[in-house]
């Protein structure tokens, strides 16, 4: 039996292993920060179209969502306003991979009157 050249295969095999699972956690970490930054872009731009219900801004409370929304990248695909809060939806996409998140602020009573 002739073992020649079999570690060289055997490392050749090794290297595409690690390159494969370098491969697979840099797509699932990119998955995970995109996702992640598209929920605090949609976090704040519900959390500024209510501020902006509640007289805080001057300006319409879907457009400052939708600004928020762009300038961190996203899009926003949705804005519904009710007496004191707002949900906002943004999507975001990243090598193929499309993300859509939904945010809800409201303004709770703090019982001052």
């Amino acid at each position: 039996m002739n073992d020649r050249g079999s570690a060289t295969l055997t490392m050749m095999g090794l290297c595409f292993a690690l390159v494969l699972m370098t491969v697979l956690v840099a797509g699932l970490v990119s998955q995970l920060l995109l996702s992640h930054s598209l929920q605090g872009a949609t976090d704040r731009a519900a959390l500024g179209a209510t501020d902006v219900l509640v007289g805080v801004g001057g300006v319409e409370p879907c457009a400052l969502a939708a600004d928020i929304v762009r300038r961190e990248g996203f899009v926003m695909i949705s804005c519904e306003l009710m007496e004191s809060s707002a949900r906002v939806g943004a999507t975001g996409s990243f090598h193929g991979l499309t993300l859509s998140r939904r945010a809800h602020a409201t303004i709770a009573d703090s019982g001052q009157k």
